[in-house]
Parts: structure tokens; C-alpha cells; sequence
């Protein structure tokens, strides 16, 4: 839909135009459009980096858990691996 967006953003369409060629509704254009804006605002969040330098490593038998905005949590359990966590951190910080 952000592909599509984009593309009524850069024509010359109106949105009435742009919707009939698409066979979409005008109000299907604008819910998008409403809907994206809000999802883009709820991703704004100001991250803090954590630089954790201790003597004592995290025991490999040790779970922990990250707690993300929404009460969304990673609970990421002993012997994780570093480039799947990695990987699940970024997919969730695409939604």
C-alpha cells in the first residue's frame, strides 16, 4: 500500500482517479493513507543504546527477557543464538 501511496503522491491523478484505475474507493485510499501515519508514529521511538560492561557474562543457563514498547517482550532463553536474535529485533522493529 506504501508503494501505491507513492505512486498517487508522484501522479498527476486525483485520488477519485487514481482509486477508479486501481479499483479501489476514495475512503480505501484515505484509511491507508490514516493508517500508515499512525503506524509510522507508533515506530518513533526514541531507542536507548545499552553498553553493558561487567565482570560477570550472563551465564549461559540464564534467560532474560527485552521489554519493547506496547508490552511487546522478547524472552530470549539460554544458549541463544547472536544473528538470530539480532534478526528477530529487526523484524520486530519493522512492525
Amino acid at each position: 500500500m506504501r508503494t501505491l501511496l507513492a505512486q498517487l503522491d508522484s501522479s498527476a491523478l486525483s485520488t477519485r482517479d487514481f482509486a477508479d484505475l486501481h479499483g479501489m474507493s476514495v475512503k480505501t485510499i484515505y484509511w491507508w493513507r490514516s493508517e500508515l501515519r499512525r503506524r509510522d508514529q507508533e515506530r518513533n521511538v526514541d531507542f536507548i543504546e545499552v553498553d553493558i560492561r561487567s565482570d560477570r557474562a550472563i551465564s549461559a543457563s540464564q534467560t532474560f527477557e527485552i521489554v519493547l514498547t506496547n508490552d511487546l517482550r522478547i524472552v530470549v532463553p539460554p544458549a541463544y543464538d547472536d544473528d538470530d536474535l539480532r534478526q528477530l529485533i529487526a523484524a520486530v522493529s519493522q512492525c
